[in-house]
């Protein structure tokens, strides 16, 4: 036996050469996490709630496999790598199991929150190929995919898995984009009725919606956000993804079907009352033939991957009252709002409104909530703090989103000095 092991060791080894050789034209690489072939299991592997072995027997990428039981639900299994996922363009591995298995594949960093995670569904029976790619993986918080070094496997339900040549395959295509072609067969049953990709965005509809200046429409409003955030004026690590149905009723429905086939989650259509509505790389909303190129959703919805992305600000069940404050004053700085002015004197005038020590990443994004933020973040953009503006969006990235907590840590002052001089230059400025 083994010598059989060391003739198969060889040939594996050969023809995973090859392989490797022809990733490398294709300008791809495969990055091994774990094929199991070792003598004994690796003592990077850890587990909560499951036992784990290190199994015998011939299997699809080679002579060993990890089996793992779990009695109850919530089991979790993990193992840190070296192998860099920098790159990543999807994630591949086999999977066993003898009842039908509901499975969660996360990518994380060591002993940190922010995660990439995907729910997988293992029918029961013999050995299957799972792949997943970078773009079909949620994130909570906002990980970092060059920062993660960890791969885990989450047992939603008892049972017994089994795990085989788990793999990586990096390239320098940008990896956590679905392809055009994809997303419309998704968005429209089919291709697009018109669609424009520049440099920073992709646009797809099957409307009457001019896509081309929806997407140029879009590289100036990118500016004026840069020039607003204080950002340098460079080009984005990932396009910006917009689809626009031509129905309302067909954006709700690819809302809810994009939560479900890609990124494994629940939405209930009758929830979605919005105009436009952002997952963490798809913009989705609806047209008006009355508003054409320059519908404010357009721009509002974009703005919401923008802040996620060079802002590094993402709520954890959504958009926070920070996130939704930028959206809508960059949205009202790019198509002015005509009554605007009248809108933010009644919120003024409103003992209900929201308190500023309010704001936190718990807060309700209400209609008061929203215009109260896009006059914090106007102020902190255009004030006399303006200076301090990328020191304040660091303490809400690190201080979940709580407003007194950046304005002591970051300004230098007390809540009640702050919301002083807040409301005189909003009533300075909207009058």
């Amino acid at each position: 036996m083994r010598a059989f092991q060391e003739d198969r060791g060889m040939w594996k080894l050969l023809f995973a050469s090859v392989l490797a050789a022809a990733s490398l034209t294709r300008g791809e690489e495969t990055r091994r996490i774990d094929d199991f072939d070792q003598p004994e299991l690796s003592d990077e592997w850890v587990s909560l709630g499951a036992d784990l072995w290190h199994a015998e027997g011939l299997v699809p990428a080679g002579l060993n496999y990890l089996r793992c039981r779990a009695d109850d639900a919530g089991a979790w299994i993990g193992r840190r790598t070296d192998a860099s996922f920098e790159g990543l363009r999807k994630v591949t591995f086999q999977a066993r199991s003898e009842t039908d298995l509901a499975l969660v594949v996360e990518l994380k960093q060591h002993n940190c929150a922010p995660r990439f995670w995907r729910k997988v569904d293992v029918a029961a029976g013999d050995w299957q190929r799972v792949e997943i790619p970078l773009y079909q993986f949620r994130m909570d918080g906002v990980p970092r995919i060059a920062e993660c070094d960890m791969i885990g496997f989450r047992l939603r339900s008892a049972g017994t898995l089994e795990l085989d040549g788990i793999e990586i395959e990096a390239g320098a295509a940008p990896s956590h984009l679905e392809p055009m072609d994809a997303v419309a067969r998704r968005a429209f049953g089919g291709p697009a009725r018109d669609s424009a990709e520049t440099t920073n965005f992709r646009v797809l509809t099957d409307s009457d919606a001019p896509a081309k200046e929806v997407a140029e429409g879009l590289e100036a409003f990118l500016g004026l956000f840069q020039e607003r955030m204080g950002l340098p004026g460079d080009e984005l690590a990932a396009q910006v993804t917009l689809v626009i149905h031509a129905e309302r009723a067909a954006y709700v429905d690819f809302v809810a079907r994009t939560a479900r086939e890609v990124y494994g989650g629940v939405i209930d259509p009758k929830g979605i009352t919005a105009g436009g509505f952002t997952f963490e790389r798809y913009s989705c909303t609806s047209y008006d033939p009355e508003q054409g190129a320059k519908r404010p959703v357009f721009y509002h919805e974009a703005c919401h991957q923008l802040v996620t992305q060079c802002l590094g600000l993402r709520g954890p069940n959504g958009a926070s009252w920070a996130e939704e404050g930028i959206c809508y004053y960059l949205q009202n700085e790019y198509l002015p709002q005509a009554n605007l002015a009248e809108e933010v004197g009644k919120l003024l005038e409103n003992p209900k409104r929201p308190s500023l020590d309010s704001l936190k990443d718990t807060t309700q994004t209400t209609g008061a909530v929203n215009m109260t933020g896009m006059l914090v973040m106007a102020f902190l953009a255009e004030g006399p703090h303006k200076d301090r503006l990328a020191a304040f969006v660091a303490e809400l990235r690190e201080g979940h989103h709580d407003l007194a907590r950046a304005v002591d840590r970051a300004l230098g002052m007390k809540m009640g000095a702050f919301a002083s001089e807040w409301e005189a230059w909003v009533r300075a400025t909207y009058r």
